[in-house]
């Protein structure tokens, strides 16, 4: 040993020792502890050293628990389980997206294909009175079908008739003229009467059948019946009824908007019954435009 100089013995490093030397070495200077700043991130609160992190926010009846690693997320209960439903656009009134072609969430009769416009309901009636109805309509329409029920009357021997009207139909005006046939009897007229007759014999028995009306806006409106009379029985078939007629207002003829039952004592009178129809009676009304 030379004087004034210490030797001392080298130290052999172990393989392990030396792994952790080399990625020591790969580390740059500049290189800090903890994660880069650079990386998204989200956090519980916003943090003046980071500078992409996002926070994560509670809505509305949620509460977020941090925990050793993990993120607890609860819902009150007062939280709708409506909240998560999706809607197809269009479907609460709102314009739709062009993909789904949903214009808009209600949808005119204009606004349908020819081939899409069917039958309107237009109303319905029920009662017990000298007159059901009448069914009330708002629009324009040209072609009338008409489900009619006569459950019976209180007494006597009345005929029920079909009225209708622009208005509230007439139960004296003369504004129809008709024909009539049950089974293959001989035609019966009845010219110049308020509404069309529901049957020839005058009975207290139940009618039933269609009616249809058509006729555009400053014409005549031509009215077919197809029905049966009788009360329902297996062995007593009712009888077969058909009728066709006429309307006119008697003025402008305009496009029809109320329709009514009216009980009459004969097929001709010009003044309605004092008698009723009985419960169960009613009348109900669709309609199309020519379209």
């Amino acid at each position: 040993m030379s004087a004034g100089i210490l030797n001392y013995p080298r130290k052999v490093l172990s393989e392990r020792e030396k792994t952790i030397l080399a990625a020591l070495a790969r580390v740059p200077a500049s290189s800090g502890g903890g994660a880069p700043t650079t990386a998204q991130y989200v956090t519980m609160a916003a943090d003046a050293t980071l500078t992409s992190e996002s926070v994560l926010t509670a809505g509305a009846g949620i509460t977020l628990t941090p925990g050793a690693g993990t993120i607890t997320v609860s819902a009150s209960a007062s939280v709708s389980a409506s909240a998560s439903v999706s809607q197809i656009p269009g479907q609460d009134g709102e314009d739709g997206a062009p993909a789904f072609g949903l214009a808009t969430g209600v949808t005119s009769r204009s606004q349908l294909a020819t081939d899409a416009k069917g039958w309107a309901f237009l109303g319905t009636a029920t009662g017990a009175t000298v007159t059901v109805g009448p069914v009330i309509w708002t629009g324009q329409y040209r072609q009338f079908m008409v489900k009619y029920f006569i459950a019976g009357y209180n007494g006597g021997t009345p005929v029920g008739r079909f009225l209708v009207g622009v208005g509230t139909p007439s139960t004296t005006a003369l504004t129809n003229g008709s024909r009539l046939l049950e089974n293959v009897t001989a035609p019966t007229s009845a010219p110049s009467i308020p509404g069309i007759p529901l049957a020839v014999t005058l009975s207290n028995i139940a009618r039933e059948g269609w009616i249809f009306v058509d006729g555009a806006s400053g014409s005549f409106k031509n009215i077919n019946v197809l029905g049966q009379n009788g009360n329902a029985a297996v062995a007593t078939p009712p009888t077969l009824y058909r009728a066709c007629g006429v309307f006119s207002n008697l003025g402008t003829n305009l496009l029809l908007q109320q329709a009514q039952l009216t009980v009459y004592d004969t097929l001709v009178a010009t003044a309605a019954s004092a008698q009723t129809f009985t419960a169960g009676t009613y009348l109900s009304v669709w309609g199309r435009n020519n379209d």
